[in-house]
């Protein structure tokens, strides 16, 4: 079964947090890590890979910690995921990063153009979907919440979350 793992999980809620907040706000750590449930000794880890994928921005010293570093309608599932998880996406292994076959069958085996058709549309769909789309947002009694939407607007919002349920965080100000 194909899942997203726990890393790329705790990327995507600590962003969709990050976009909600004001454009220049700098958030702590901490209050990411409380306010999305995710552990922050990992989170401390998956923040610097953020960092180094040029999607966050950190700041150091009083008054440090982190903000996107670009519009949260620029910042892709697949850049995120691609940042904690290593570049490129790929669906198998039947050539390497640089476009070398690495399997013995490639040249004869007929399953290669279904697993590339494949990883293409999944590449598509990480490349459809922004931050802007799944941004934290109040909810009843100033919960804070986490949607999707379909790019562009078409179709419903629907609940999403790790684990498949939406999660509701207490939001505090500062």
């Amino acid at each position: 079964m194909m899942q997203v793992n726990r890393r790329v999980d705790y990327a995507m809620r600590s962003m969709a947090y990050m976009a909600a907040q004001p454009r220049d706000r700098v958030v702590l750590i901490d209050d990411i890590a409380d306010h999305m449930s995710v552990p922050r000794a990992f989170l401390s880890k998956i923040m610097k890979q953020l960092v180094t994928g040029d999607l966050v921005r950190s700041f150091m010293g009083p008054g440090g910690g982190y903000a996107l570093a670009r519009d949260p309608g620029e910042i892709t599932f697949r850049q995120i995921i691609e940042a904690v998880d290593g570049q490129p996406m790929r669906v198998i292994a039947c050539t390497s990063d640089d476009g070398a076959t690495v399997c013995a069958l490639h040249e004869a085996c007929t399953q290669v153009p279904v697993w590339e058709e494949i990883e293409r549309r999944m590449l598509d769909v990480f490349d459809e979907f922004t931050l802007e789309q799944v941004k934290a947002r109040p909810g009843p009694g100033g919960a804070l919440t986490v949607t999707t939407a379909r790019a562009h607007g078409s179709g419903p919002e629907h609940p999403r979350g790790g684990c498949g349920s939406p999660p509701v965080f207490p939001l505090t100000s500062r």
